[in-house]
Protein backbone atom coordinates (compact mmCIF):
# COMPACT_ATOMS: atom_id res chain seq x y z
CA UNK A 1 0.00 0.00 0.00
CA UNK A 2 1.30 3.52 -0.69
CA UNK A 3 2.70 5.47 2.02
CA UNK A 4 0.93 8.75 0.75
CA UNK A 5 -2.71 6.88 1.57
CA UNK A 6 -3.98 8.53 4.98
CA UNK A 7 -7.48 7.26 4.51
CA UNK A 8 -9.66 4.09 3.03
CA UNK A 9 -13.40 3.63 2.66
CA UNK A 10 -15.93 2.49 4.85
CA UNK A 11 -16.61 -1.06 3.90
CA UNK A 12 -20.35 -0.53 4.41
CA UNK A 13 -21.32 3.23 3.43
CA UNK A 14 -18.27 4.18 1.85
CA UNK A 15 -17.33 7.09 3.84
CA UNK A 16 -13.69 8.22 4.82
CA UNK A 17 -11.74 6.96 7.58
CA UNK A 18 -8.07 7.63 8.63
CA UNK A 19 -5.89 4.60 9.06
CA UNK A 20 -5.39 5.20 12.79
CA UNK A 21 -9.29 5.24 13.27
CA UNK A 22 -10.69 1.99 14.67
CA UNK A 23 -14.81 3.16 13.21
CA UNK A 24 -15.92 4.88 10.68
CA UNK A 25 -17.22 8.94 11.04
CA UNK A 26 -20.23 8.28 9.10
CA UNK A 27 -22.08 5.09 9.97
CA UNK A 28 -20.42 4.04 13.00
CA UNK A 29 -19.22 0.63 11.89
CA UNK A 30 -16.15 -1.08 13.82
CA UNK A 31 -13.13 -1.18 11.07
CA UNK A 32 -9.72 -2.98 10.89
CA UNK A 33 -7.36 -3.12 8.15
CA UNK A 34 -6.70 -6.02 5.87
CA UNK A 35 -4.48 -8.29 5.85
CA UNK A 36 -2.85 -7.05 2.38
CA UNK A 37 -3.52 -3.27 4.28
CA UNK A 38 -5.10 -2.50 0.82
CA UNK A 39 -8.84 -1.95 2.48
CA UNK A 40 -10.50 -1.51 5.62
CA UNK A 41 -12.75 -4.58 6.78
CA UNK A 42 -16.13 -4.41 8.60
CA UNK A 43 -15.12 -5.51 12.82
CA UNK A 44 -18.43 -5.05 14.51
CA UNK A 45 -17.74 -8.47 16.47
CA UNK A 46 -14.48 -7.47 18.15
CA UNK A 47 -14.03 -6.01 21.11
CA UNK A 48 -13.20 -1.98 20.50
CA UNK A 49 -9.93 -1.95 22.24
CA UNK A 50 -7.90 -4.88 22.02
CA UNK A 51 -9.90 -6.95 18.77
CA UNK A 52 -10.54 -9.93 20.13
CA UNK A 53 -13.64 -11.69 18.64
CA UNK A 54 -16.93 -11.65 20.61
CA UNK A 55 -19.91 -13.74 20.89
CA UNK A 56 -23.28 -11.73 20.27
CA UNK A 57 -24.83 -10.51 23.85
CA UNK A 58 -21.39 -10.84 25.29
CA UNK A 59 -21.62 -7.50 27.50
CA UNK A 60 -17.43 -7.68 28.46
CA UNK A 61 -14.44 -9.47 26.34
CA UNK A 62 -12.98 -11.85 27.58
CA UNK A 63 -9.58 -11.03 27.11
CA UNK A 64 -9.34 -7.36 28.29
CA UNK A 65 -12.88 -7.37 30.13
CA UNK A 66 -13.74 -4.14 28.49
CA UNK A 67 -17.38 -3.23 27.78
CA UNK A 68 -18.89 -4.26 24.64
CA UNK A 69 -22.28 -3.04 25.35
CA UNK A 70 -23.32 0.55 26.64
CA UNK A 71 -26.34 2.18 27.92
CA UNK A 72 -28.12 4.84 25.67
CA UNK A 73 -27.60 7.77 27.87
CA UNK A 74 -31.13 9.20 27.15
CA UNK A 75 -33.06 8.74 30.14
CA UNK A 76 -35.74 8.03 28.39
CA UNK A 77 -34.26 5.15 26.32
CA UNK A 78 -31.34 3.36 28.24
CA UNK A 79 -31.53 1.51 25.14
CA UNK A 80 -28.44 -1.72 24.84
CA UNK A 81 -26.01 -0.69 21.93
CA UNK A 82 -23.05 -1.84 21.02
CA UNK A 83 -20.15 0.26 22.03
CA UNK A 84 -19.01 1.46 18.75
CA UNK A 85 -22.24 2.86 17.38
CA UNK A 86 -22.46 6.12 16.75
CA UNK A 87 -26.27 6.59 17.09
CA UNK A 88 -28.50 5.14 19.61
CA UNK A 89 -30.35 2.24 17.52
CA UNK A 90 -33.51 2.93 19.14
CA UNK A 91 -33.69 6.53 20.15
CA UNK A 92 -31.17 7.89 17.46
CA UNK A 93 -29.46 10.10 20.50
CA UNK A 94 -25.54 10.36 20.15
CA UNK A 95 -23.67 8.09 21.71
CA UNK A 96 -20.14 9.54 22.35
CA UNK A 97 -21.14 11.47 25.60
CA UNK A 98 -21.77 7.66 26.86
CA UNK A 99 -19.08 6.91 25.53
CA UNK A 100 -16.81 9.22 27.27
CA UNK A 101 -18.36 8.58 30.16
CA UNK A 102 -17.52 4.64 30.31
CA UNK A 103 -13.55 5.67 29.48
CA UNK A 104 -13.72 8.71 32.23
CA UNK A 105 -14.91 5.52 35.08
CA UNK A 106 -12.65 3.29 33.43
CA UNK A 107 -9.78 5.23 34.15
CA UNK A 108 -10.51 6.25 37.40
CA UNK A 109 -10.87 2.74 38.21
CA UNK A 110 -7.64 1.87 36.69
CA UNK A 111 -5.58 4.43 38.61
CA UNK A 112 -7.07 3.27 41.78
CA UNK A 113 -5.98 -0.20 41.48
CA UNK A 114 -2.56 0.76 40.09
CA UNK A 115 -2.31 3.30 42.77
CA UNK A 116 -3.03 0.22 45.06
CA UNK A 117 -1.22 -2.73 43.01
CA UNK A 118 2.17 -0.35 43.02
CA UNK A 119 1.88 -0.17 46.75
CA UNK A 120 1.73 -3.62 47.37
CA UNK A 121 4.89 -3.87 44.69
CA UNK A 122 6.77 -2.00 47.17
CA UNK A 123 5.83 -3.29 49.93
CA UNK A 124 6.88 -7.06 48.46
CA UNK A 125 10.03 -5.86 47.65
CA UNK A 126 10.99 -4.66 51.20
CA UNK A 127 9.51 -7.94 52.58
CA UNK A 128 10.95 -10.17 49.75
CA UNK A 129 14.69 -8.26 50.28
CA UNK A 130 14.25 -9.55 54.30
CA UNK A 131 13.30 -13.35 53.40
CA UNK A 132 16.28 -13.42 51.24
CA UNK A 133 18.39 -11.80 53.49
CA UNK A 134 17.28 -15.06 55.99
CA UNK A 135 17.67 -17.48 53.25
CA UNK A 136 21.25 -16.36 52.98
CA UNK A 137 21.74 -16.51 56.97
CA UNK A 138 20.48 -20.08 57.19
CA UNK A 139 22.39 -21.01 54.53
CA UNK A 140 25.80 -19.97 56.07
CA UNK A 141 24.59 -21.56 59.20
CA UNK A 142 24.23 -24.76 57.44
CA UNK A 143 27.78 -24.26 56.01
CA UNK A 144 29.03 -24.05 58.84
CA UNK A 145 27.08 -27.16 60.06
CA UNK A 146 28.89 -28.55 57.60
CA UNK A 147 32.05 -27.99 58.32
CA UNK A 148 31.90 -28.49 61.92
CA UNK A 149 30.10 -31.71 61.55
CA UNK A 150 32.57 -33.09 58.50
CA UNK A 151 35.53 -32.30 61.45
CA UNK A 152 34.21 -33.76 64.59
CA UNK A 153 33.26 -37.21 62.29
CA UNK A 154 36.48 -36.84 60.52
CA UNK A 155 38.60 -37.04 63.74
CA UNK A 156 36.76 -40.69 63.96
CA UNK A 157 36.74 -41.43 60.17
CA UNK A 158 38.07 -39.04 58.07
CA UNK A 159 36.54 -40.38 54.71
CA UNK A 160 32.75 -40.18 55.75
CA UNK A 161 33.46 -36.91 57.57
CA UNK A 162 34.27 -35.35 53.67
CA UNK A 163 30.86 -37.34 52.77
CA UNK A 164 28.73 -35.90 55.60
CA UNK A 165 30.23 -32.55 54.95
CA UNK A 166 29.84 -32.82 51.31
CA UNK A 167 26.24 -33.66 51.95
CA UNK A 168 25.47 -31.06 54.13
CA UNK A 169 27.29 -28.49 52.21
CA UNK A 170 25.26 -29.84 49.10
CA UNK A 171 22.12 -28.99 51.02
CA UNK A 172 23.30 -25.30 51.91
CA UNK A 173 23.54 -24.97 48.54
CA UNK A 174 20.45 -25.91 47.18
CA UNK A 175 18.05 -24.74 50.28
CA UNK A 176 14.92 -22.61 48.76
CA UNK A 177 12.90 -21.01 51.38
CA UNK A 178 9.38 -21.60 50.93
CA UNK A 179 8.70 -17.98 51.84
CA UNK A 180 10.82 -16.64 49.21
CA UNK A 181 8.97 -18.65 46.36
CA UNK A 182 5.79 -17.53 47.69
CA UNK A 183 7.07 -14.38 47.44
CA UNK A 184 8.44 -14.06 44.45
CA UNK A 185 5.14 -14.90 43.03
CA UNK A 186 3.54 -12.61 44.30
CA UNK A 187 5.95 -10.56 43.37
CA UNK A 188 5.83 -11.90 39.51
CA UNK A 189 1.71 -11.60 39.30
CA UNK A 190 1.78 -7.86 41.54
CA UNK A 191 4.08 -6.59 38.61
CA UNK A 192 2.01 -8.24 35.81
CA UNK A 193 -1.13 -6.76 37.09
CA UNK A 194 1.07 -3.15 37.11
CA UNK A 195 1.97 -3.62 33.82
CA UNK A 196 -1.84 -4.40 32.50
CA UNK A 197 -2.85 -1.72 34.44
CA UNK A 198 -0.67 1.18 32.99
CA UNK A 199 -1.20 -0.22 29.60
CA UNK A 200 -4.90 -0.12 29.94
CA UNK A 201 -5.03 3.44 31.71
CA UNK A 202 -2.94 4.76 28.85
CA UNK A 203 -5.36 3.35 26.15
CA UNK A 204 -8.47 5.22 25.66
CA UNK A 205 -11.42 4.49 23.02
CA UNK A 206 -10.47 6.71 20.16
CA UNK A 207 -13.67 9.07 19.42
CA UNK A 208 -15.05 9.35 15.61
Amino acid sequence: MPTSISALACPQCGGSVKLEQRMCSYCGINVVLSVDQASLIGNESSCPTCLTHYEPGERFCGRCAKPLLMDCPSPGCRATNSVWRKYCSKCGIEMEPARQQIQIKERMVNLEQLSIYENDLQQIYGTISKARSRERAIKYLIGLMALVAGLMIGLLSPTFGIIVALILLLFAFSYRSDEVDNLESSLEVCQRRVMDLRLSTDKTIDPP
